[in-house]
């Protein structure tokens, strides 16, 4: 079964950043993320890990910087942080699940 996350979650436990509709606008995306990495069916024992990495994966598709280094609006430029630019999904939840074995999708 897949653990839920809600605001109360994300604000209190996680404390993360991002108001309640820029949340829930993320919460979908985030979670089907998630499920894309881990599979659907999460042990009760790993709930907590996953719902942390539900929570990162929301603070990240919420920063509003999204990694700008710098923006021109003439001909319109952006640059990214090396970081930002090479940073995953995966990168994101790794330190939430690399010890529970989620993140092996192989055969």
């Amino acid at each position: 079964m897949t653990p839920t996350v809600d605001f109360n979650f994300y604000s209190t436990v996680y404390q993360g950043l991002a108001d309640e509709s820029t949340f829930n606008r993320a919460l979908i995306s985030a979670s089907a993320q998630l499920v894309e990495i881990t599979g659907e069916e999460i042990p009760q024992k790993h709930a907590k890990s996953w719902q942390l990495a539900l929570c990162s994966l929301i603070e990240w598709e919420t920063d509003g910087s999204k990694g700008v280094q710098s923006e021109h609006v003439g001909a319109t430029s952006v640059t990214y942080s090396q970081e930002h630019a090479t940073r995953c999904a995966i990168d994101n939840v790794r330190p939430y699940l690399a010890h529970t074995g989620l993140l092996y999708q192989g055969v």
